[in-house]
């Protein structure tokens, strides 16, 4: 037994423009399997008061919006671009509270070292003064 189409009911059953649903109607989608754009078709169904099938179907499919590819493309550079800023901004961020914290460490060390600025703990001079015992005495022998 095969199962019956819309073109097998009396045409006092379809088609309509648009469809509502009320209370006692079901709304029902079909998807139109002959091409892949996607598109459905929509029907009513009820029962009458004595158990008759009432069908009303759409006259026009149903088919989704076509993807706006520029938005999308211009959304995905976008945010690649903004998260790349980001990660930038808190990079360079988080490097200058890192040197500030060398920095005071630094500067509290060099007060606590307490030295002048032309004194260097490390630093020897290069020359010296050596005594000739011989030279200026008035005993020679």
């Amino acid at each position: 037994m095969r199962k019956p189409f819309l073109s097998d009911l009396p045409p006092e059953n379809f088609p309509i423009k648009d469809l509502s649903p009320q209370v006692n109607r079901k709304l029902c989608q079909y998807p139109d399997t002959s091409n892949d754009d996607g598109c459905s078709f929509r029907f009513t169904y009820e029962f009458d008061d004595v158990s008759n099938i009432i069908l009303r179907a759409q006259t026009t499919q149903v088919c989704p919006q076509p993807v706006n590819l520029a938005a999308v493309t211009g959304g995905v550079i976008g945010g690649i671009i903004l998260a790349g800023l980001l990660l930038l901004l808190i990079w360079k961020l988080l490097t200058t509270v890192h040197d500030r914290r060398e920095y005071a460490k630094f500067e509290n060390e060099r007060q606590l070292a307490k030295l002048r600025r032309e004194e260097n703990p490390l630093y020897h001079a290069a020359t010296t003064t050596v005594q000739n015992p011989a030279f200026g005495s008035s005993n020679i022998q």
